[in-house]
């Protein structure tokens, strides 16, 4: 589920919170990077550590086995269309299919929103997504070249969500969200670098 201040929020303020955040984030340098994660390392492991030492004072107190606690781990993406794709950093519609080299920023951004879909409502394009389809149709005007961000291919994907059909499968829906996301993240960075 979406935090509850982002209910309220645009498509768009959601976005350009996260790429702000995204943004700032990567400004740290590395070695403070290193030390947050030296220190949540560490941090984990003394949690860990004292959990096992609470289990083994429990077990000696009464002198009956107490289950340990289940191991915490990252929970995997939801099974859904959008959950997979993300995971395998792979969409066969993109003229470049393989985003593993923005795959984590694409996954958390999918994340904090629990893994709805973004540039769709109610089985059609937002006016943010359509938006940034014509952001990228015109990316030769900031010397970016359109079809790195699938020019050529919006006007098939918008057809497919078309009103004649309207129950797009949640697969097209996925599919065309997951799309969007990832032109996006490929745009930004790259007109920030121009």
């Amino acid at each position: 589920m979406a935090p509850a201040s982002w209910v309220s929020q645009s498509n768009a303020q959601r976005y350009s919170q996260w790429l702000i955040v995204r943004t700032n984030s990567r400004r740290v340098d590395r070695k403070r990077c290193t030390i947050r994660s030296s220190f949540l390392l560490c941090t984990l492991f003394l949690f860990a550590l004292s959990a096992g030492l609470v289990s083994s004072a429990a077990q000696a107190a009464d002198g009956s086995p107490t289950p340990a606690a289940p191991a915490t781990a990252a929970l995997p993406p939801p099974p859904s269309e959008l959950g997979i794709l993300v995971t395998t950093g792979k969409l066969a519609d993109l003229r470049w299919p393989n985003f593993t080299d923005r795959q984590a920023d694409v996954a958390e951004f999918y994340t904090s929103g629990g893994y709805a879909l973004v540039w769709v409502h109610d089985g059609q394009p937002t006016a943010q997504a359509q938006t940034m389809i014509r952001l990228f149709k015109q990316a030769a005007l900031k010397g970016l070249h359109p079809e790195d961000y699938d020019a050529s291919r919006w006007d098939s994907r918008l057809a497919a969500l078309a009103p004649s059909d309207p129950h797009p499968s949640d697969s097209i829906l996925a599919h065309f969200d997951l799309a969007v996301t990832v032109c996006a993240e490929r745009y930004q960075d790259r007109a920030q670098e121009i």
